[in-house]
């Protein structure tokens, strides 16, 4: 459970994020009534968008009742029916019969129509009215299951490796210690004293010959772009596999000079 800069509050959920769409749903899905933690807008740009997360919207909703176990109901009221092995079955009202919903869209709606689900028989759920709707059982994820991260205990980041010419991300967090910063908006590269990373920027340039942009990430979290395969050479790392970093996450790294043994060259002839 997170949020833009902006305040858009989003869950991550299977490598997506989910956009929220009324305040009502984290108290619903019982992540809290707090503010979610800040991710950077280059981190939620990463993920690929899932579906929205809110109360469904039901044709006729509370302008039109059904009789279901000779009962007029509303339309829009959601019913719980509980097996004899204990499983739970929910269902929604619609102008047609009942039309069986997720767990997870049971609550949204719950808390949207301001009361508990109706509680119904086996006899009942038989003889009632049925509709051939089920667009609401798999239209969001089992969201009940999802754990919020405590703001300042944990940073995001994103592990990613190529595929082809393009790169895949996996949302992830890691301890503090671990990430250049905390859980907040920005970006920054950790590594261990004394020690860097050979990068290489994804996607690659396609075509024959072509070469992504390369470039040394230092301790001090700055990057330097290496001019060539000989620049690379010279500083030790010929025949070294750059680790595939996305273009978007290295432009969020501040530039140091650009490495390059052919200038090197120059400057000392110069001198001479």
């Amino acid at each position: 459970w997170v949020a833009s800069p902006e305040g858009q509050q989003y869950v991550v959920w299977a490598n997506q994020k989910l956009r929220l769409t009324d305040p009502l749903v984290p108290l619903a899905l019982g992540l809290g009534g707090g503010k979610p933690p800040v991710a950077a807008p280059a981190w939620l740009s990463s993920l690929p968008d899932g579906p929205e997360v809110g109360p469904a919207v039901i044709p006729q909703q509370g302008k039109q009742n059904v009789s279901v176990g000779g009962t007029p109901r509303p339309v829009g009221t959601v019913f719980r029916h509980v097996a004899g092995n204990g499983a739970e079955n929910f269902s929604v009202l619609r102008e047609e019969g009942l039309a069986p919903v997720s767990r997870t869209e049971a609550v949204l709606l719950q808390a949207k129509n301001g009361g508990a689900a109706v509680e119904i028989g086996s006899e009942v759920l038989a003889s009632a009215p049925h509709s051939d709707d089920d667009s609401l059982v798999k239209r969001v994820p089992d969201l009940l299951a999802a754990k919020p991260v405590p703001a300042g205990e944990r940073a995001f980041c994103l592990r990613q490796q190529p595929v082809g010419v393009d790169v895949a991300s996996q949302a992830v967090t890691v301890d503090r210690a671990d990430a250049g910063f905390g859980m907040n908006e920005r970006i920054g590269v950790r590594a261990k004293p004394g020690t860097g990373v050979l990068a290489a920027s994804v996607p690659a340039p396609k075509g024959p010959g072509a070469k992504p942009d390369r470039y040394l990430i230092t301790d001090r979290g700055l990057k330097y772009r290496l001019a060539d395969d000989d620049s690379i050479s010279a500083l030790g790392f010929g025949g070294v596999a750059p680790v595939p970093v996305a273009a978007g996450v290295l432009a969020q790294i501040p530039n140091g000079p650009a490495l390059s043994r052919g200038a090197v060259g120059v400057s000392v002839k110069g001198r001479g």
